[in-house]
Parts: C-alpha cells; sequence; structure tokens
C-alpha cells in the first residue's frame, strides 16, 4: 500500500489544527513547510474559531513596554500575556498603533521620541505567530523629510480579494505656505494651504507604489477594515463641518464617500465593526429636564449646583448605534439600538463578537457594557499609561 498522501488532504488535515501546532509542523519535514508556507493556509476565509479577546497596550514611556493580553468571551478572564517590543539596534525604539486591523494582523508604526514622523517605520503584526515585518520607507517618506513640513500622517490596512493581497494605505497631509503679493496687502504675508498625498504597499510585491488623491477632507478617528476597504470618518475643509465616511477599495485603489444617516446629529461619532456590518457609534450627553436654567442665590451655590448638574449629565449619556445594513447605500442605514448607560465613560473602544462594547471609564479602567442588559463587566487591570485596543483574537498564519 502507497503511503502517499495527496496534497490537498494534507491541506485539508493541517487547516483542522491548532494555529501553534501548525507553526510547529513546519519543521516536520521540507514538503509541510512548502504547504504552510504557502497561500493556501493564509487565505482570509481559513478562520479558525476563537472565544477570547485580544487587548493591546501601547506605552510610549518606560522603556516602550507594550503588552498583549488574551480574555476569555464570556467570563473575560485573562487567559494569556505576552509583550510585543520591536527594539531596534540603538535599543530606544516603540510601537504604537495606527488604528488598523484586518484578519488577526494588526498594522503598527514605529516611535522614537523626537523622530520625524516620516522617517517611522510601518509594521505588520500577527500576535497568533508573534511575528513582527517591518515595511520599506518609502519615496513619498524620503520627499516629506527632504520638504520639511509640518505633515500628518493617516495608515489603513486591509485586504484585496481580487489580487488576494494585503495592503497599507498612507496618506499625508502636507502643509503649504504660499506667499501673498496681492496689492491689497501692505506687507508679505503667507497663507497656509494643505495636500493630500498617498502610498500603497502590497505585501505579495513588498513595495510602495503612488496614487492619486483628490481630496482635502480631515480624516479622524482609527479606521475600519470591511468589504474590501477601509474606512475614516472625515470632515469637510469648508469650515461646516459637514462629517461623512470616505473609504479606500483595496482593489480598485480608489476613494469613494458614503453618506451618514439622515438622522445622525454628528456629535461624538465613532467607526466600528459590528457583528461583520459598518457601523456608527454616536454618544451624547442628555441634559437633565429638571434642572433650572434660572439659578438664584450666592455664587459658591452657583457653582456647586452647575457642578451637581454636570455630574448628573455625566451619568446620562446616551448611545445610538447604526448599521449598515445594505453596503455602501446610504438608505440602508438602520438604527440597532437607543441606550442611556448606567455608568459614565469617556469613550468607547470596540465592540466585541457577541455585541458587548469595551468602555474606558474614569482613571483608565475598562469595562465591558451589554447594551441588551445594560449589565457591566470589569476588566483586568491594564498597567498602561498610553492607548489600549481591544478586538476579537483571530488566529492567523499570515507572516509566518
Amino acid at each position: 500500500m502507497s503511503s502517499y498522501v495527496p496534497v490537498d488532504i494534507q491541506i485539508n488535515i493541517l487547516k483542522r489544527l491548532p494555529i501553534k501546532t501548525i507553526v510547529r509542523c513546519t519543521a516536520v519535514c521540507k514538503s509541510w513547510y512548502s504547504i504552510i508556507k504557502n497561500q493556501h493556509l493564509q487565505k482570509p476565509d481559513i478562520k479558525l474559531p476563537s472565544s477570547s479577546i485580544l487587548i493591546m497596550s501601547f506605552e510610549l514611556r518606560n522603556d516602550y513596554q507594550n503588552n498583549c493580553l488574551l480574555l476569555s468571551q464570556d467570563a473575560y478572564d485573562l487567559r494569556e500575556t505576552f509583550e510585543f517590543n520591536y527594539m531596534s539596534i540603538d535599543q530606544s525604539e516603540g510601537l504604537y498603533n495606527t488604528g488598523s486591523w484586518c484578519n488577526g494582523v494588526r498594522c503598527l508604526s514605529q516611535y522614537h521620541e523626537g523622530q520625524l514622523l516620516c522617517r517611522r517605520k510601518l509594521l505588520l503584526f500577527n500576535p497568533s505567530i508573534r511575528k513582527l515585518r517591518p515595511l520599506p520607507l518609502s519615496s513619498l517618506d524620503d520627499r516629506i523629510e527632504f520638504l520639511g513640513r509640518k505633515s500628518g500622517r493617516y495608515v489603513g490596512f486591509g485586504y484585496d480579494k481580487v489580487t488576494d493581497d494585503y495592503k497599507v494605505i498612507k496618506l499625508y497631509r502636507i502643509c503649504k505656505g504660499i506667499r501673498s503679493d496681492s496689492i491689497l496687502h501692505e506687507s508679505e504675508t503667507w497663507m497656509f494651504d494643505v495636500d493630500l498625498e498617498a502610498e500603497v504597499y502590497s505585501l505579495k510585491t513588498h513595495s510602495w507604489k503612488t496614487i492619486e488623491v483628490n481630496d482635502h477632507r480631515y480624516f479622524s478617528g482609527h479606521p475600519v477594515s470591511v468589504n474590501n476597504s477601509v474606512h475614516w470618518l472625515c470632515n469637510e475643509d469648508d469650515g461646516l463641518g459637514r462629517a461623512s465616511i470616505i473609504a479606500f477599495d483595496f482593489s480598485s485603489e480608489a476613494f469613494r464617500e458614503i453618506m451618514l444617516p439622515i438622522e445622525c446629529c454628528c456629535r461624538r461619532l465613532f467607526l466600528f465593526l459590528y457583528k461583520g456590518s459598518l457601523a456608527l457609534l454616536e454618544t451624547a450627553e442628555v441634559l437633565d429636564e429638571n434642572f433650572s436654567d434660572e439659578l438664584d442665590g450666592d455664587l459658591e451655590d452657583v457653582l456647586e449646583e452647575a457642578q451637581a448638574e454636570e455630574e448628573r449629565n455625566e451619568e446620562m449619556q446616551t448611545v445610538t448605534l447604526w448599521i449598515m445594513k445594505e453596503y455602501g447605500e446610504k438608505v440602508s442605514w438602520s438604527m440597532e439600538f437607543t441606550r442611556k448607560p448606567h455608568i459614565s465613560f469617556d469613550f468607547p473602544i470596540n465592540f466585541t463578537e457577541n455585541g458587548k462594547l469595551i468602555l474606558q471609564i474614569h482613571d483608565k479602567e475598562h469595562v465591558a457594557w451589554d447594551p441588551e442588559t445594560d449589565q457591566v463587566v470589569n476588566l483586568v487591570s491594564i498597567p498602561t499609561d498610553g492607548e489600549i485596543t481591544a478586538e476579537d483574537y483571530m488566529e492567523s498564519l499570515l507572516l509566518l
């Protein structure tokens, strides 16, 4: 009897193994190493179920101690913790979050105090196999440094299903000083304008290419990758502050605009992925109708009452979630819920797979809030003065 096992059967067997076991299998023989390293086991449709939440903390002080914590999805118990640090030869660099997360891999940025933004390398990090891959600097980075102008950088990471490739979009908002010689001015004056310039990185070719950007809006918040695109909230550069969503399609490598719900009040807005759909979270404080605007008495009494009213308002925050049922269609925005949590929070961090919302409350403590029941579960203490992220933990072989 032949001992030969067809490759497709070997692949199907390997797909059913845990990621850590698959990584160990690369040392068994050359044929397994070749099978595991190729794209068959690294496609995003190969997803092993996970019942954990991944918490990442970014510390830009105290020797750049960055940590990953795995929490159970149900009781939020601590399952595992490990450090992730990208240390250069001079041992003086750390990492910070760019906000981009796709199929179990996060895009990060190198950090060094005093370093120009354009000299900070981007990196891809796969926490399930503990692998960091730095991306090369580009000609745009060199040009930004040569110009010596102030700039801001936006970064998005996602998957191009058409070419089966992972890509990074990098945009610079470049300030330009323009001298005005108009006769209306008695002396030389300078006005400032901004340009957006962009490049796209391909993981397959390990290279950058320039793309055209005909947009001058201000991006805000962390990006969200879904439906072959990465999305940002943005505001018009016309002083009116009209908000919308800008999406970059990784296949067409073009930008498009997605309008917000008509009923949206545009107060504090956050983009999230909610149960596989693009979601918009709106938070606002609700005024206490029982509080009178007319305050009598001494100034001290007025200030005390005003402080008490502020505390009451903080406890009456309202949260509204909008879901885009049909991606890209404005009319498909649907209000999922409007709630008034019984706790006050600083800002939302992310939704979990089961619909819970991770919140940062006062003193940098974190909780999981259930919008359906209004129940709150305290998360483990996260020792950091910096930012944290929270995602559903997805194991992946990408970057192996």
